[in-house]
């Protein structure tokens, strides 16, 4: 049980640290750790814990949040993390590589899907199509590179909970 509130405790402080980036950086150069938070959740094993924590990190960027529209940053990382678990039967994103490739593709995808939506749903406030094409991809390529050693605190954060790791082969049982 310790683990899970570790992993609660996790997911506020890369909401707040995305939060003071987001505010003091410029916001076409910013890491997604948020959306890393949400696809290292679709990892663990073991029951819907995983995507509750993914759409919850996702309820509070979209609270703290004027542009989005509410609900649409949380179903995006609830759906993100249901993603992470179908493609890692097929990929096992679990090992350094593929786990960064996949972080940097679904972020790409992601933010063209989610400027798309915004565009839908609040085209007063939404910035234009060019703008996303030129930001998202450095926004996934900052958000790769910041993939593996997130998924590696939060591998040892679940991990310490004792019994039950939720990482599947990975875990070991203590």
């Amino acid at each position: 049980m310790k683990g899970y509130f570790q992993l609660i405790g996790l997911g506020l402080a890369m909401v707040a640290v995305q939060g003071l980036v987001l505010e003091s950086i410029s916001e076409s150069f910013y890491p997604d750790l948020v959306l890393v938070f949400a696809l290292a959740m679709g990892l663990r094993t073991r029951g819907i814990s995983g995507l509750l924590l993914a759409f919850g990190a996702g309820f509070l960027v979209d609270v703290g949040s004027a542009h989005a529209y509410p609900g649409l940053y949380a179903l995006l990382r609830g759906t993100a993390c249901a993603a992470t678990r179908l493609f890692d039967r097929a990929l096992y994103l679990r090992s350094g590589g593929p786990w960064v490739l996949y972080v940097g593709a679904y972020v790409f995808a992601d933010g063209i899907l989610l400027g798309l939506l915004l565009q839908i749903f609040t085209p007063e406030s939404a910035i234009s199509f060019g703008e996303i094409l030129w930001r998202t991809p450095f926004v996934a390529l900052l958000t790769a590179l910041c993939a593996a050693p997130i998924l590696g605190w939060i591998r040892r954060f679940d991990s310490v909970g004792g019994h039950e790791t939720g990482w599947g082969l990975l875990g070991s049982r203590v």
